[in-house]
């Protein structure tokens, strides 16, 4: 039977197990004009030390705009500087027997009003990061389309009212695979971070659509807009996005990460004994504890995150009870 333990080879490359380190950004460490500092190195090695399968870089924006738009001190793709931290979290993850892969995202609002031009130079954009990326020797990439994000608008039918080549915002998106297939080695993993609409038809119309372009994973998350999803069981016991995930799962070939709220060790490997995923992602108990899943091996009911109302991640991560208990422990 496959298990959360269970290896997955994806082109050509072997996880060691099904287990992920979702993206989610390290608030409170260095990012000096979005340029990682040691702290970050220092953090993402350790992690590489804990027995993650796959391991998703938090995102790096792909340009200035998105940290002065949220005034959050951010990582950078259009930073050469950020090309040797990189390398060292990529040697890093080798070293433990762990595949790297970078998220590239973007977060500030899209408009309709942009002209062709400035599609071109945000797609530009892209592959600038994506250029960073292959430079570093990550294992592959995933693209951020999902969220109320930049790519996330455009990719979302009820946002983007363009008339031209971009009307369609995964004709977009194939720009980006098609350079990035044209650039990077023939074992590059391609991941896309999937927004849900939770109208389940055009959900896995879009699902089919990803893996038509090219992609290798599919990564299931909120989308740019928001709507309660209709037919999840009563007593379901895990998130809607975890259900969406399960939903896509039936439809496509390529594997599927489902993510948000599962929490536990013990949780993730019922979805994968069940086939209601291939990959499970943790996000929060990996803030709250970077040694989460080797601590889980005997204990897969381990639970770090403390869930506090307000994620102290959110505004500075050495606040985060579940982090300052774990390096008590």
């Amino acid at each position: 039977m496959t298990d959360i333990y269970s290896s997955l080879n994806i082109k050509g490359k072997t996880l060691k197990n099904r287990i992920v380190l979702g993206p989610a950004e390290r608030v409170g460490l260095t990012y000096d004009n979005a340029i990682m500092g040691e702290d970050v190195i220092q953090e993402y090695e350790t992690l590489a030390e804990n027995n993650i399968g796959l391991i998703i870089f938090q995102s790096l924006v792909v340009s200035q705009k998105s940290i002065d738009y949220t005034g959050w001190p951010m990582p950078g793709a259009y930073k050469r500087e950020n090309l040797e931290p990189l390398k060292r979290m990529v040697d890093a993850a080798h070293r433990n027997g762990s595949v790297f892969i970078v998220q590239l995202g973007s977060g500030y609002p899209y408009s309709n009003e942009w002209t062709t031009e400035d599609m071109d130079e945000f797609l530009n954009q892209y592959l600038v990061g994506a250029q960073l990326c292959i430079d570093a020797g990550v294992d592959g990439i995933e693209i951020h389309g999902a969220h109320d994000l930049t790519l996330g608008q455009i990719v979302d039918p009820i946002k983007n009212r363009r008339t031209d080549k971009y009307r369609n915002g995964l004709d977009f998106v194939k720009e980006i695979v098609n350079w990035i297939r044209r650039h990077a080695p023939e074992d590059m993993i391609l991941s896309y971070r999937m927004g849900c609409s939770f109208d389940w038809n055009a959900d896995i119309k879009t699902a089919k659509s990803i893996e038509e372009l090219g992609f290798d994973i599919l990564n299931v998350s909120y989308g740019a807009v928001r709507k309660y999803p209709t037919g999840i069981p009563v007593g379901y016991e895990y998130s809607e996005m975890t259900f969406a995930a399960s939903v896509l799962k039936e439809h496509i070939s390529i594997p599927v990460i489902a993510g948000i709220g599962i929490e536990t060790i013990r949780r993730g490997n019922a979805l994968v004994e069940a086939g209601r995923a291939d990959l499970v992602a943790y996000a929060k108990p990996f803030m709250a504890d970077p040694m989460f899943a080797t601590r889980s091996i005997d204990n897969p009911d381990y639970r770090p995150c403390l869930g506090c109302r307000m994620c102290h991640w959110g505004s500075d991560g050495n606040r985060c009870p579940g982090r300052i208990k774990s390096r008590r422990e």
